[in-house]
């Protein structure tokens, strides 16, 4: 409230990027980095610090064929709590289905993956032409608008 109304403060950001190319060279100098790659730096290093766990067994992530997926889910986020276990990958992240099929035996591979953000494609524009017949009093006039 005070920021938009009375005091009028105002953040600069040069501190938080000394911080990150601090935290991490890649942050370090004047190169420009998207909303997207700061998030996920400092989400990552904060779970780094709340990580309850700190000796890693090893684990395989289990493998469905389709029939179980409430079983293999289940199993995989335990799995995965075995290895990290923090408030923010509990609150940020989830497990999406991944399935393989082999186009050669026809085998069905599904399995449950730990995921933080969900990337999604952003269609290429289409262009399409637009006619606009413009009556005037004395002629029509045919306009073309690619848009």
């Amino acid at each position: 409230k005070e920021m938009w109304l009375e005091n009028k403060i105002v953040v600069s950001p040069a501190g938080i990027k000394r911080e990150l190319g601090r935290i991490n060279r890649d942050y370090a100098g004047a190169q420009q980095h998207d909303a997207h790659e700061v998030t996920m730096l400092i989400l990552d290093k904060l779970h780094e610090d709340l990580n309850l766990v700190h000796k890693k067994p090893y684990t395989m992530n289990p493998e469905g064929d389709g029939t179980n997926d409430e079983e293999i889910s289940k199993e995989a986020w335990e799995k995965h709590l075995l290895r990290e276990n923090s408030i923010i990958q509990k609150l940020i992240g989830g497990l999406v289905r991944n399935e393989i099929n082999c186009q050669i035996c026809k085998k069905k591979v599904i399995q449950f993956d730990y995921q933080q953000t969900v990337q999604l494609a952003i269609p290429k524009s289409q262009t399409r032409t637009v006619y606009i017949l413009y009556v005037t009093l004395s002629e029509p006039i045919l306009l073309s608008l690619t848009i």
